[in-house]
């Protein structure tokens, strides 16, 4: 597992004990590459985007 996968894992599934899907992870990667930034700051953006909406109509599954 590489850094970046490793980080991700623990930023966005840290109570997950099997860890994010690959599917998702491929997605995190991709925007990480897009956009040009960090893990830390994908889960910064994504907890701001959380408060915004408002956790209850924030559906991650």
């Amino acid at each position: 597992m590489d850094d970046i996968t490793q980080e991700l894992d623990e930023l966005f599934a840290s109570s997950a004990p099997n860890g994010l899907t690959q599917d998702v992870l491929t997605e995190l990667q991709s925007m990480l590459r897009l956009h040009g930034i960090t893990p830390q700051e994908l889960f910064y953006k994504w907890e701001s985007y959380s408060m915004k909406m408002g956790s209850e109509d924030t559906k991650l599954d």
